[in-house]
């Protein structure tokens, strides 16, 4: 893995004067490759939700279930210091592309 250059947390979006209060980040490994570091990412990913919704108490394996299927609250939904992480993957034969967003302060 490539270590990101930071973004300072106050920084403002480009042209709008508004501070973000979130980061992206963009992992991008070939597809046949790494398996063990994605795995790993995809782990800690999911230690911080659990963590962040209180599944921290369940078995890693139940966690990681209800994990999978979990639908957050209106108010979890409206809370700005709600600490998850969220993104997409994309698989295709060359790339494996993973899109992370979270807190900026994370």
């Amino acid at each position: 893995l490539v270590e990101p250059k930071p973004i300072p947390a106050t920084s403002a979006l480009i042209g709008t004067g508004i501070k973000c209060p979130f980061s992206r980040l963009v992992f991008a490994f070939p597809t046949a490759s790494n398996v063990k570091t994605k795995r790993k990412l995809l782990e800690i990913i999911s230690a911080v939700n659990a963590t962040a919704l209180g599944l921290d108490n369940l078995p890693k394996n139940v966690a990681e279930v209800a994990l999978s299927t979990y639908k957050l609250s209106s108010a979890q939904k409206g809370d700005p210091n709600l600490d998850v992480i969220t993104g997409f993957q994309v698989v295709d034969d060359d790339a494996h592309v993973v899109v992370l967003e979270g807190l900026n302060r994370r």
